[in-house]
């Protein structure tokens, strides 16, 4: 199909470039992890007693669910007595490998990543985990096989994919894994158009490139 487009497009014009790019990988899962349960277990969300559904009446630590992880966030950042029962709470359960969680990940480690800055910490799952938003019921349960994403950068079944073929690029050329604010530079590189205020460098994928 990519072949075709291609074609036709230096039908039109033979200067055609052809770029191809996707948002984001996927993990396989088959098990879900409610994280709020715990939460809610731990006194650190309360539901409200009057409503028909678990609903959240207040909070002092939550997690904001990105399928594959979590970042958990403290109602007020400078409550060192919460910070230090979550850090307990999450640690005892990544404790348990039936709760599927990778790793726990600090305030300094999830800035390395470049992840939100108001999170106190960050729940990173093992692929054939993701997390799920229930409020009560089971802590951790099966589910329908999923294609799941959200989860820390170091996994490399999320790694996108990023193709591109123009009449001066290199053939056959593997860039290795690329920072994706690489790509918007590379293309304008590509298509003669200045890009001063890129934040990154165009790639090397053109044949006159630096090797």
């Amino acid at each position: 199909m990519v072949g075709q487009v291609a074609a036709a497009m230096r039908e039109a014009d033979p200067r055609a470039a052809i770029c191809i790019v996707s948002d984001h990988g996927f993990g396989a899962a088959k098990h879900r992890l409610n994280l709020d349960v715990a939460f809610v277990q731990a006194g650190l969300i309360t539901l409200d007693p009057k409503a028909r559904i678990p609903t959240i009446a207040d909070w002092k630590a939550q997690p904001w669910i990105q399928s594959g992880s979590a970042a958990i966030i403290l109602k007020n950042p400078n409550d060192a007595s919460t910070h230090a029962r979550v850090d307990e709470l999450l640690h005892r359960l990544a404790g348990d490998p039936n709760n599927g969680i990778d790793r726990i990940l600090d305030r300094k480690a999830v800035a390395d990543l470049g992840g939100a800055p108001n999170a106190a910490f960050w729940v990173d799952m093992k692929t054939n985990f993701l997390i799920g938003s229930a409020l009560a019921g089971p802590l951790v349960e099966p589910i329908a096989l999923h294609g799941a994403h959200g989860y820390a950068p170091t996994h490399p079944e999320l790694s996108a994919s990023f193709l591109l073929a123009a009449p001066d690029a290199r053939h056959g050329y593997n860039l290795g894994l690329i920072d994706m604010r690489s790509i918007a530079p590379t293309v304008a590189s590509v298509l003669g158009i200045p890009f001063p205020s890129a934040d990154l460098e165009a790639l090397p994928v053109l044949q006159n490139a630096a090797r």
